[in-house]
């Protein structure tokens, strides 16, 4: 339950980062730190998630591919279309201002399509947007990591190096500059795996508490930060030289950040989970089918909310810091998205039928 809990935590973060954009004319305050913190632990928890199906459930490389293809795709595909047709009604209601602002994206649309529904839009630092929707960037980098996981889990020896640096040739050196990044959130559900138990979740509690008072306390008492708070090793992290920027290649999205954001959430999340799992606490299960419930949209708010949002700003329906008619157009972009995943649910075990019934066993 709490990585649900982290992960539409973390969705409502990229939500909160866009609703500040001048393009929506909330009258807030732009703040990209939350959708940057978002999306590396999006990267963790993604690898953890992987790790576990792949452990538990997908035994052969055609169920692994078969899982991740209809999951992605009953939600990129619709995400797509909904981008569309957001973008139609934003130049029906306002022409002149939508051209000025989204032109430039509009050009070689087909192009633009399939960079991004075959996931190499972020190729070689090239960052193609799917019109509109600006967070489609982030499964440029994602969809690529599930393929060299699966190269690397179900091949050996010469076929998996080589495989493996065919899709690194092709993806290039910003996408695999972050898989480390991603695989942390394999390690992270090996250590988890073979550490649970009461003696280390009571270990990894008192450490998780000790670092947590070590990084509150000190500014709660207007004492400089200490040296092993998580601010600090935060801020260590992501002030590490870059190799791609040693290296004179284009940065882009592959930041020390994301690093910093990623590996100290992956580092406060397992100490949690091995706590948790230590005191064998167990929440009610309608209140587990709740949450998982809403966590489920995750994925949906990520990829719809901004053609949504947008929609609703040409619409005129947002206004200049009216705060609670702001949140309540928000909050109902939200549910619109929550309530969706029933159906995309459904049209993802449709997809997997499909592609079982087609794709060679």
């Amino acid at each position: 339950m709490l990585l649900d809990i982290v992960r539409f935590a973390a969705a409502i973060g990229v939500v909160v980062t866009h609703s500040g954009e001048g393009t929506f004319g909330t009258g807030w305050i732009h703040n990209q730190f939350w959708g940057d913190l978002a999306v590396p632990v999006f990267f963790v928890l993604s690898g953890f998630v992987i790790r576990f199906v792949t452990r538990t459930r997908e035994g052969n490389p055609r169920e692994y591919y078969i899982d991740r293809a209809s999951r992605i795709y009953s939600v990129a595909i619709p995400a797509m279309v909904v981008t569309l047709f957001c973008s139609l009604l934003c130049l029906l209601l306002q022409h002149e201002l939508f051209l000025h602002d989204w032109a430039p994206l509009f050009t070689h649309p087909v192009a633009r399509v399939v960079a991004n529904l075959t996931f190499l839009s972020q190729m070689w630092g090239h960052n193609t947007i799917p019109f509109i929707n600006s967070p489609f960037w982030s499964l440029g980098f994602e969809c690529p990591y599930y393929v060299f996981y699966g190269l690397i889990f179900f091949l050996r020896g010469w076929k998996r190096l080589l495989s493996c640096m065919a899709l690194a040739a092709l993806v290039g050196p910003q996408v695999v500059f972050l898989f480390p990044l991603w695989w942390s959130g394999v390690w992270m559900y090996d250590a988890y795996h073979s550490l649970r138990g009461k003696s280390a979740g009571l270990v990894a509690a008192i450490v998780l508490v000790l670092w947590l008072l070590l990084s509150v306390l000190p500014g709660l008492l207007g004492v400089g930060r200490m040296p092993l708070a998580i601010q600090t090793v935060f801020t260590w992290i992501a002030t590490r030289p870059n190799l791609l920027g040693l290296m004179g290649i284009t940065i882009d999205r592959a930041t020390m950040f994301a690093y910093a954001a990623g590996l100290v959430s992956a580092a406060v999340l397992l100490l949690a989970l091995l706590a948790i799992d230590g005191t064998s606490f167990s929440p009610k299960p309608v209140l587990k089918n709740k949450v998982r419930r809403v966590a489920d949209g995750t994925f949906i708010i990520y990829l719809f909310h901004y053609p949504l949002l947008l929609l609703a700003a040409y619409a005129g329906l947002f206004r200049f810091q009216h705060h609670f008619r702001n949140v309540g157009i928000i909050m109902g972009v939200v549910l619109l998205c929550v309530l969706l995943a029933g159906p995309l649910d459904n049209l993802k075990l449709q997809m997997r039928r499909w592609l079982r019934a087609v794709v060679p066993g």
